[in-house]
């Protein structure tokens, strides 16, 4: 399977993993908050200008998948956010030797404690589901959701899933309702940081701070903002850019 991958900047080695519908062509945060680091990124399985496996898939194959991007660095820093945070979970479980440093942005440890069911939402009209999506996002937001918004995030789902792989998005969607990491938590070894949004519904507060409590260590992380929290100008990233001085 083809995956497509890219690295910008110089110095120690980290890998950004994304959400559950980011496509490097339009989804570009992952880079430029980390000037002093060689981050890379890459489209998951089902996103963006990755393959499309007909093989059933599982959270192993979106580990390996990780694993296999970085494969020319024995060890790296790793960050994850939602989605990409639920496959970094198991990630530094299964290769704690690879990591350095760890940081878990916006998701639980899942089964009781898992992210709002987005795949709940996937039969729903675009404009129901959009609106429905940013008030669980931003739970300010219940009740008031402002029709431009809706308007620009639905043009912006519209425009990926043109040139998206045909059924990619359901099949990981797929995966993501089955995360349950609770069992691996406690064997996580690295430095870890868990970052969460206070009006977060998709990852509320509980499920964060149970996150955080499951891995021996880790440190908590609460800040304004909602699930999208991760590109607002100064967001988790550039906190942690600061945190492991590579900003």
């Amino acid at each position: 399977m083809k995956i497509y991958t890219e690295t910008q900047g110089a110095g120690p080695p980290l890998l950004f993993i994304g959400g559950s519908s980011w496509d490097l062509r339009f989804d570009r945060v992952a880079f430029d908050w980390a000037p002093r680091a060689r981050v890379t990124a890459f489209d998951q399985r089902g996103l963006g200008q990755t393959g499309v496996p007909a093989k059933e898939w599982r959270m192993a194959d979106y580990v390996a998948d990780a694993l296999r991007v970085m494969e020319g660095c024995a060890r790296f820093d790793l960050v994850g956010y939602s989605f990409g945070s639920m496959v970094a979970q198991h990630l530094a479980a299964k290769a704690p030797e690879r990591i350095n440093r760890l940081a878990l942005i916006a998701a639980g440890p899942g089964g009781p404690l898992g992210s709002y069911p987005l795949h709940a939402l996937a039969d729903l009209p675009v404009l129901e589901r959009v609106r429905k999506i940013i008030a669980i996002q931003d739970v300010r937001k219940e009740g008031c959701v402002d029709a431009a918004e809706v308007a620009r995030m639905a043009a912006n789902l519209e425009r990926k899933a043109a040139v998206a792989p045909k059924g990619g998005a359901a099949r990981l969607l797929a995966v993501r309702a089955g995360h349950d990491a609770r069992h691996l938590l406690p064997s996580i070894q690295a430095p870890t940081w868990v970052i969460g949004g206070l009006h977060d519904g998709q990852a509320p507060r509980r499920i964060v701070e149970a996150l955080a409590d499951a891995i021996p260590g880790a440190r908590l992380m609460l800040m304004p903002g909602g699930h999208t929290f991760v590109v607002d100008a100064d967001g988790p990233l550039q906190a942690l850019a600061r945190l492991w001085d590579i900003g």
